[in-house]
């Protein structure tokens, strides 16, 4: 579970983050919507300890996470960041990385480690890729790999920072199907979606943000009914009624 109280950030004399308020279960999927700047990325920075904030404090699983060494915060908390540069190393050794809070005293052999690993690269299929270069990936497979490392960490509680941006779209539903099942095994998941049909199929509950504030934050259906993902993207939604499945269509706003 995350926890945040009064959360307040500013890279200069105005507020980015503004006094957020939140909290984020075990067993949900949360996505964080909002349009460009509106502090979807620098919230997720403030709880993972990236950045710190000004004001307020943020708790992973009932603990200060100020008060917490980095090996301590990485066995409660998992990041998949934006931006990262692609390091010279196999999806393998990649993976293995994310056991590194454990190390050197891992309760478990090398051999065992290693079988971690290689679990976690088969939970998101991509195990054929143990033994492979990052560097000769294609950014969708690198980014399975990612998210197997994190899922080799172990820790209760994942953010994600746009986990399927740049991906085709078929595999952008392998990815959320992934976060789905984790979610189910009883995961705290986090993450910041900019497909907003996506987040509605898949999130348990939505937080929609502008100018640094929490605006709206309820259930797909519930943030569909109050029109304000449609006042803040300037957009209209279409629901449609696939058997037992809802969609959300982002269109044209109506003149």
């Amino acid at each position: 579970m995350i926890e945040l109280k009064d959360l307040t950030f500013s890279y200069t004399s105005k507020p980015l983050i503004n006094g957020v308020c939140e909290r984020f279960e075990d067993g949900t999927l949360t996505a964080i919507i909002g349009e460009n700047g509106s502090g979807k990325s620098t919230l997720l920075k403030l709880i993972s300890g990236e950045e710190k904030p000004q004001a307020g404090s943020v708790l992973i699983d009932g603990k200060y996470m100020s008060t917490l060494k980095r090996k301590d915060a990485a066995k409660l908390l998992s990041g998949f960041p934006q931006g990262r540069e692609i390091p010279d190393m196999n999806s393998l050794e990649l993976v293995s990385l994310g056991r590194y809070s454990y190390l050197p005293l891992s309760p478990v052999t090398p051999k065992e480690e290693e079988n971690i690993a290689l679990s976690a690269l088969r939970y998101v299929g991509a195990e054929r890729f143990a033994h492979v270069s990052l560097k000769k990936m294609s950014y969708g497979e690198r980014q399975r790999v990612y998210l197997a490392m994190q899922i080799a960490q172990g820790s209760q509680n994942m953010l994600l920072d746009e986990p399927i941006s740049f991906l085709d779209i078929s595999a952008q539903f392998e990815v959320m199907n992934i976060l789905t099942s984790l979610r189910n095994e009883g995961k705290c998941i986090v993450c910041i979606l900019h497909d907003i049909p996506l987040a509605m199929r898949y999130a348990d509950s939505m937080l929609l943000m502008k100018n640094g504030n929490i605006i709206a934050r309820g259930t797909p259906n519930e943030l569909y009914e109050g029109g304000m993902i449609e006042e803040a993207f300037g957009i209209s939604l279409e629901r449609i009624e696939l058997g037992d499945s809802t969609s959300f269509v982002p269109m044209p706003k109506k003149l």
